[in-house]
């Protein structure tokens, strides 16, 4: 299972390459998924709870080392267990993933999948007009088995639905009215040990979905109150359904880190908040000291002033001696500074005389290997030139003897022939 994923979130990213070159868009991938397909998240939960830390190992591989691969997942056909379930994982969720992730009710799942998706492209169950691939059948089943149920209010009535529920089970409910229409929504805990519990406060909403942990024996009531229309019918869509034993563990393990989650957070804050009052103690301390000193400051400022009044000419003549030993110190500084701007000037002309030593050098050598290249083609040109009449000597020589041998007969040439052989 970890090789093929792999391999499929290698082959998406090459899929987002190419297009990404081909239209010079950078993109991500939307992925759509049906809670109540035969292989969906829902199912495949119920059947391999088992294999959870392989899921989680898979999911903390795509997240780790392809961030940018996935744009958001659409949960859709969500059954309202699910929004139980995530009100309490998203706190325990980074940011980023919480942002990407979206879980769309049934009755919503046409609507906002045609605003990302063209009608053509979505199959008819999904709210669009292509038509339903072979799985199809096996969905229907698997949403009439567990998507909800209808329910049909008539104008000044009242519905009550309820669940059995034993200690420390966790039931999920939810509900949305249809057309844009409203109903006195409430819940109550029914138990014979204690008092009625209530769980929801009555009020008017068009939608809604929430979880609840059995404190003991019991029953969970639901009440659709629609007493207060005279003319207008309220058709609810709802569910009411205890999650598994597995789902329960993971829930309240889930409610524990959450817990912990906000426990921490607590002492963090506690922890910020003592830190702020330090820092700001510490800046009321130095506010005060800084202010003390002041004071000091200007109590000695008054004092000198108040002796330089009584003392006039002690303080001119002090004024003078300052005086003189600033313009003697600003004396030193002016001959220091022409120290050095005479170094400088010493160095730069140092440095120039080196540059001309160096560049009268680099002309020498120049020179040099010019007289040196010179020699050198006047050797190549007399070398060639001896060769040249070396080549047209041996020329000669080799007409001389061609016409020498042309004038004696055959045997007059074998002669000379086995003459120059021998020699």
């Amino acid at each position: 299972m970890l090789q093929f994923q792999t391999h499929l979130c290698e082959w998406r990213l090459l899929q987002l390459e190419d297009f990404a070159r081909a239209t010079g868009q950078l993109t991500g991938l939307l992925i759509v998924q049906d809670m109540f397909a035969p292989n969906g998240l829902l199912n495949a939960w119920r059947k391999h709870g088992s294999k959870s830390k392989i899921m989680r190992r898979l999911t903390s591989m795509m997240d780790e080392h392809y961030p940018g691969v996935m744009e958001s997942v659409l949960l859709v056909n969500a059954p309202w267990a699910m929004h139980a379930i995530l009100r309490i994982l998203t706190p325990l969720l980074p940011q980023r993933v919480v942002k990407k992730l979206q879980v769309v009710p049934m009755a919503q799942t046409p609507e906002r999948l045609q605003q990302l998706v063209d009608e053509s492209n979505l199959p008819e169950f999904l709210g669009g007009s292509a038509a339903d691939a072979e799985f199809v059948p096996a969905r229907a089943a698997l949403v009439a088995n567990g998507s909800g149920s209808e329910l049909f209010i008539k104008a000044g009535q009242t519905e009550e639905r309820s669940l059995d529920l034993q200690q420390g089970d966790i039931a999920a409910f939810g509900l949305s009215v249809a057309n844009g229409l409203d109903i006195l929504f409430s819940c109550h805990f029914e138990s014979e040990e204690e008092a009625v519990e209530e769980v929801f406060t009555a009020r008017r909403l068009q939608e809604e979905s929430s979880s609840f942990s059995a404190p003991r024996d019991g029953r969970l009531v639901l009440t659709f109150d629609n007493s207060y229309s005279w003319v207008k019918p309220k058709d609810v869509r709802f569910e009411l359904s205890k999650l598994p034993a597995e789902a329960q563990c993971w829930m309240k393990g889930l409610e524990q880190q959450a817990e912990r989650f906000a426990k921490e957070r607590q002492e963090q804050e506690e922890q910020t908040l003592l830190q702020a009052s330090r820092h700001e103690e510490e800046s009321r301390k130095r506010q005060e000291d800084l202010d003390r000193r002041k004071a000091e400051l200007q109590q000695l400022e008054a004092e000198q002033e108040e002796a330089a009044s009584r003392l006039p000419n002690t303080s001119e003549k002090q004024r003078e001696e300052e005086l003189k030993i600033a313009q003697q110190a600003l004396q030193a500084e002016r001959e220091a500074l022409q120290r050095q701007r005479q170094e400088q000037h010493d160095a730069e002309e140092k440095a120039a005389s080196d540059r001309r030593t160096r560049e009268a050098e680099l002309a020498d050598q120049q020179a040099h290997l010019e007289a040196q290249r010179k020699e050198v083609e006047s050797c190549r040109q007399r070398g060639e030139a001896e060769r040249d009449a070396q080549l047209q000597a041996l020329q000669q020589h080799e007409a001389e003897l061609k016409k020498h041998l042309g004038c004696k007969g055959p045997t007059g040439a074998r002669d000379e022939t086995n003459g120059l052989r021998k020699f």
